[in-house]
């Protein structure tokens, strides 16, 4: 940790952004301590000086973060003055000492906000404009949050990007791209890697946030500082074959017995959702509104479009048909994967997992913005029950006469659970799990949960409905997202560091752990094959589970 005082200061309106802020300052102590995040709401005592705590903080910080809602440029005062325009308003003091001390600076673009231009703002923030911003988006919140994470993380774990350096043009990431994997192709240093330093040479207009941020998550994770210079996989006594295929790697190493890569199968842009069923795997790609369908033996993909802004997949047993979830439309696409027959089936608010029962009967879909599951009849295609469950319901399994609901909402204290559905009756009870849990996966009678803010996974007895275990002394990783089992195994996604923790379920530990691309986030088993889907770099990592 940087020798500062505190990591990163927090800068937002209250009455503008204070949502958002609060959600972010959350995930900035998870991943930080809480003692390196200064949010002016916990961390000012009671008749505290305002400006001259901003003044210390600010010049104690590494990294300043100015969240910008919609209004951030135009909010006026009780005198309709514009309040940016105050020299003395809490937002400007903030802003223009971080500047003046050469602080990195990082705006974080919320709700539809734009970059102001330089022309638009007072003297003392107008190297604001020359700052790369970020977008958080709602629909893509964990994603582009993570990214954000991993680059605070950098900065303030990387002595040489001291408060005091000049603001000048820096690659900061061309160490880490030194060494590149096999298993993709080399790039030049992202543009992430400039997150927060000014851009030389530019003119007035230099104040739009850079497209390939706001777009998209970084093509790669930002490296911790231990592991920038050394290859993300390690491979002894063996030949190592990279094949260029398709723009992509294949990467050829033996097995010898134990999980590993084998190939990485470029797809669409932002792949998140995946279903294996037969010799397909379905992929969905949010960032370009498509699904890749690869074929299991040749690893030849097909990619069709589908609606805006498309999250999960799930498959009916005999492999007839996919359905999708599509938050932009608030539906579930119904697609007829032999044709090309598409029905589109109105749910809740913010669709985002979806899971088919055994029999084939019923389709279960998490409507995460309206906080309940909607039940469909495959048969007819229309939603026959809407049952409430916790705060922001996102993923979701379906095993024998119960359907399992991950409530991830951090902003409420109907979340950090798992909702237990009878699918007879409909009746849901509540179990407590870690903290923001996302991923659900159902093997006999067990239910494992991925907790991504506590980095952990908890194991339910689904005949008690209780926990009975939860990995919370062996680390799977930063940000765990998604979980599949597989036999004896529990295959979990770690979003933020770019891993697959294998965990044996008869013992409840990790045994070990597989790098994969960046940002992975789904995960699905088929016989000897595991799919990881990696949102950060447009692929899809096979590994060769060892088993089966």
């Amino acid at each position: 940790m940087a020798d500062a005082s505190r990591a990163v200061f927090l800068s937002y309106r209250r009455e503008e952004t204070r949502h958002i802020a609060g959600r972010l300052a959350d995930r900035l102590t998870d991943r930080l301590g809480p003692e390196q995040v200064f949010m002016d709401v916990d961390t000012v005592e009671p008749g505290a000086d305002f400006a001259a705590v901003i003044a210390r903080e600010v010049a104690s910080c590494n990294v300043l973060i100015a969240v910008i809602g919609p209004t951030w440029l135009t909010t006026i005062d009780q005198r309709r003055r514009r309040r940016l325009d105050d020299p003395g308003d809490f937002v400007v003091l903030e802003i223009r000492a971080a500047l003046e001390r050469g602080i990195h600076v990082i705006p974080v673009l919320v709700d539809g906000a734009v970059m102001p231009d330089r022309g638009d703002l007072p003297e003392g923030l107008q190297g604001l404009a020359r700052r790369h911003a970020v977008r958080l988006d709602h629909a893509r919140f964990r994603s582009d949050v993570t990214f954000l994470l991993n680059t605070v993380d950098r900065i303030v774990s990387t002595p040489a990007q001291k408060a005091t350096e000049p603001t000048v043009d820096v690659d900061v990431g061309v160490a880490a791209q030194a060494i590149t994997t096999p298993k993709e192709p080399p790039q030049r240093a992202s543009e992430s890697d400039r997150l927060g330093v000014p851009i030389a040479g530019q003119g007035e207009a230099a104040g739009a946030h850079h497209p390939s941020l706001s777009a998209s998550p970084p093509t790669r994770p930002a490296p911790a500082p231990w592991s920038r210079l050394r290859p993300r996989l390690l491979i002894t006594a063996a030949i190592v074959i990279a094949l260029a295929v398709a723009g992509g790697f294949v990467l050829l190493a033996p097995n010898n017995g134990g999980p590993a890569v084998i190939t990485t199968i470029p797809v669409g842009d932002g792949p998140v959702g995946v279903a294996v069923s037969g010799s397909h795997a379905f992929v969905i790609n949010k960032d370009s509104d498509s699904m890749s369908v690869i074929d299991t033996g040749s690893n030849k993909v097909i990619t069709v479009p589908v609606g805006i802004d498309p999250v999960g997949v799930a498959v009916s047993p005999n492999g007839s048909h996919a359905y999708i979830t599509i938050q932009d439309s608030d539906s579930v696409q119904v697609t007829d994967t032999g044709g090309n027959k598409v029905i589109t089936v109105p749910v809740g608010i913010d669709p985002v997992g979806v899971a088919v029962s055994p029999n084939g009967k019923h389709a279960y879909v998490t409507n995460e913005g309206s906080g309940s599951v909607s039940v469909i009849d495959t048969g007819r295609n229309e939603v026959t029950a809407t049952i409430p469950v916790g705060a922001g319901p996102v993923g979701v399994a379906v095993s024998g006469s119960h359907a399992f609901v991950t409530n991830k909402d951090s902003d409420s204290k109907d979340s950090d659970s798992v909702s237990v559905i009878d699918t007879g009756s409909n009746k849901v009870i509540t179990v407590p799990v870690g903290i923001d849990p996302v991923g659900v996966a159902v093997s006999g009678s067990r239910a494992y949960v991925t907790n991504e803010g506590s980095g952990s996974v908890s194991v339910i007895d689904t005949g008690r409905n209780e926990v009975i275990t939860t990995i919370t002394t062996i680390s799977v990783g930063a940000g765990p997202v998604g979980v599949a089992v597989s036999g004896s195994r529990a295959y979990v996604t770690n979003e933020g560091s770019g891993s697959v923790s294998v965990i044996d379920t008869g013992r409840n530990e990790v045994i070990t752990t597989i790098s994969v691309g960046a940002g992975p986030v789904g995960v699905a088993v088929s016989g000897s094959r595991a799919y990881v889907t990696n949102e950060g770099s447009g692929s899809v990592s096979v590994i060769d589970t060892g088993v089966g």
